[in-house]
C-alpha cells in the first residue's frame, strides 16, 4: 500500500501533517511543535529536562549530572550567550555520565545536546566509542 495514492486524491507528493504523525506513531502536536522549534539546542535541552525529571535519582552521576547540565544550558539559553562558553563542560558531563551512569537513560541523557553541539561544529568530531 505504501507509495499508493488513497482513492480520489491526486498523487500530488504533498504530504498532511496528519500523514507524517501517523507514520511517526505520534500525534499531530508533536510534529506540530517539532516543525516549530527552529533552535535545535533548546529542544535538546527541553529532551534532556524530561530525563532529568524521569531520572530515579539512585546514582549521583545521573541525579546531579542532569540537573547541573540543564541549568547550565538553560542559563546559555536565557542569556543568549549560546554555548561556546559551557561546551566543553558539557561535553564532560555527557562523558561522566555515559560512563557512570547505573542505568540506560543517565547514559543517554546528554545524547540530544551533544548531537545537536556536534552539528554546530560541523558534525566533524566523531564522539569515541567505549570499548567493552
Amino acid at each position: 500500500m505504501a507509495g499508493r495514492t488513497p482513492a480520489g486524491r491526486r498523487g500530488t507528493g504533498a504530504v498532511t501533517l496528519s500523514q507524517v504523525a501517523q507514520r511517526a506513531g505520534v500525534s499531530r502536536q508533536t510534529v506540530s511543535n517539532a516543525l516549530n522549534t527552529p533552535d535545535l539546542l533548546a529542544a535538546a535541552t527541553n529532551v534532556l529536562r524530561f530525563f532529568r525529571n524521569e531520572s530515579c535519582g539512585k546514582c549521583v552521576p545521573c541525579r546531579v549530572g542532569s540537573h547541573k547540565a540543564h541549568a547550565l544550558l538553560t542559563e546559555a539559553l536565557a542569556s543568549g550567550s549560546g554555548v561556546a562558553a559551557i561546551e566543553e563542560e558539557i561535553l564532560q558531563l555527557e562523558e561522566t555520565l555515559r560512563l557512570t551512569s547505573i542505568c540506560g537513560l543517565g547514559q543517554v541523557a546528554l545524547g540530544p545536546v551533544t548531537s545537536v553541539l556536534g552539528m554546530e561544529r560541523g558534525a566533524t568530531a566523531a564522539r569515541p566509542q567505549p570499548r567493552p
